[in-house]
């Protein structure tokens, strides 16, 4: 049957130990393969060094989140961050900096 869920979300326990040891990324890799294989989302959590994040992109996690991006913040903050970002990608791509997305 169907499982009722669409994103799996990894657990920071696990992504604490994705960057130092082969166990570690192994084990995420497994949850990656599942979850790819069941047509699945993933987002990993508490992503907080970009070791971690390197990893994380070669084993095909579709989402990271944690401090190494933001800090917590009120619902007003976010947007504000969030429309930063936002600006800054249109002007990288209009530089030619990034392409844009598919």
């Amino acid at each position: 049957g169907a499982l009722p869920v669409d994103i799996v979300k990894i657990d920071k326990t696990f992504i604490d130990r994705v960057a130092l040891d082969r166990e570690g990324a192994a084990l995420v890799r497994g949850v990656l393969d599942v979850t790819a294989t069941l047509g699945l989302r993933s987002v990993a959590e508490g992503v907080e060094h970009q070791e971690q994040r390197d990893v994380l992109e070669g084993l095909g996690c579709d989402a990271l989140q944690g401090y190494l991006f933001a800090k917590p913040m009120a619902a007003p903050a976010a947007a504000r961050y969030l429309e930063r970002l936002r600006a800054q990608r249109l002007a990288d791509v209009a530089m030619g900096l990034t392409p844009t997305a598919g």
